[in-house]
């Protein structure tokens, strides 16, 4: 398969149609998959997930916005799109709080959303070249779930690590650039207390969920700069691969972009790794100058050092003694817990291209991801609480 066939509007609509639960366009909610007929894009759907990272009698939907522009996170809605999805999380958390109302089952359970924004995923083939595409490379969707209030630890074997903590390269660059306070304010519009932790950063959030968005879709315009950065720094023809990509993201209509598309598919090798890191030292020195920061050399190359060259000869980093192949297009997880005032926001680097294995990611919470089957009786209860 053309790994960019997922970016065709008719492509993730045909094959979203059979699980999808819900239609939301303007402000009207229509009930079941027979509302896509007749639906023009965009629009945005309540969709199961056919796989799961909650036991099944916990409620994890999707919802997916359905566009023919590129649509990969959540910077490239506008702010119609932006309200809506206010509008829709809304409509959820209401339709939970019925649900989950008077069950002691969900007594300690907790409301959050999730979303991982991961544009550009690489496939390396035999010859070494490196193609732009795979299943990253998709509709911005969201994950809506009601998290069970004690969840279990899970032992993690030390080569199973890389599925769930970031290598010491990401973590060096979020804590480089959330770590100053000049960043921090242009992000979140004010002083708001940041903490580092072993998988990223989290900060609580008191204001509204609109200026949550808000402040989300300013976080996302930085990690989509930060990703251009580490792709223009770690390929060797990135400046082709970045000047097509604005005739994309440009594009009113995908279908109308299939050239530009086609041309997107091969990214071509890796650079040298001494040249890799000169060229990133610059890149983020142009970042931090963008929010009137001048970082110290000795600080960058602290994170640079953090880079290093795997058995296969692929820019990597370390997951504890681990050495990791990187995801050359840095993405980042985002996983919200509702509070009782405001919200607590979780952000993480998601940077491996580790094998899949047992373990899956939504930003902070990580569990084994289970295939569903036959569809749980919560959906028919929970559906009827939008009413």
């Amino acid at each position: 398969m053309n790994p960019w066939t997922s970016l065709s509007p008719k492509f993730v609509r045909r094959k979203l149609a059979p699980d999808v639960l819900a239609v939301f366009k303007g402000d009207n909610l229509r009930l079941g998959n027979k509302q896509l007929k007749g639906t023009r894009f965009p629009f945005w759907a309540i969709v199961f997930p056919k796989r799961s990272y909650l036991p099944p009698p916990y409620p994890h939907l999707q919802l997916w916005f359905l566009s023919r522009r590129f649509v990969p996170s959540l910077s490239f809605l506008d702010q119609k799109q932006r309200d809506s999805l206010v509008d829709l999380i809304f409509l959820l958390a209401e339709a939970v709080n019925r649900f989950a109302a008077g069950n002691s089952f969900y007594r300690d359970s907790r409301k959050a959303f999730a979303y991982n924004a991961t544009p550009f995923s690489f496939i390396k083939d035999p010859a070494g070249r490196y193609y732009a595409g795979g299943q990253s490379v998709r509709a911005f969707h969201l994950h809506f779930l009601l998290v069970p209030g004690k969840l279990r630890k899970m032992a993690i074997s030390s080569d199973q690590a890389a599925l769930v903590y970031p290598t010491e390269f990401s973590l060096g660059l979020f804590k480089l650039f959330f770590g100053r306070e000049e960043i921090r304010k242009h992000l979140f519009g004010k002083k708001v207390p940041v903490k580092v932790t072993d998988r990223g950063v989290s900060f609580d959030f008191p204001e509204s969920l609109e200026e949550l968005i808000f402040v989300l879709d300013r976080i996302d315009r930085f990690f989509h700069s930060l990703q251009l950065a580490i792709i223009n720094s770690f390929y060797r023809d990135s400046r082709s691969f970045l000047k097509e990509l604005k005739d994309v993201i440009k594009a009113k209509d995908l279908v109308s972009a299939g050239t530009e598309v086609d041309q997107l598919i091969l990214l071509g090798k890796e650079r040298d790794l001494s040249e890799a890191k000169k060229l990133l030292e610059k890149e983020i020195l142009n970042l931090g100058r963008s929010f009137g920061v001048r970082f110290n050399k000795s600080k960058i190359e602290s994170v640079l050092n953090y880079l290093a060259i795997d058995q296969n000869g692929d820019i990597a980093s370390y997951v504890s003694r681990q050495v990791v192949a990187l995801r050359p297009g840095m993405g980042y997880g985002c996983f919200v817990y509702f509070k009782k005032k405001g919200f607590q926001v979780n952000l993480s680097p998601l940077d491996s291209l580790f094998p899949e294995g047992v373990m899956e990611s939504t930003g902070f919470f990580f569990a084994e991801k289970i295939a569903v089957g036959k569809k749980p009786s919560w959906i028919k209860n929970l559906l009827s609480c939008f009413y």
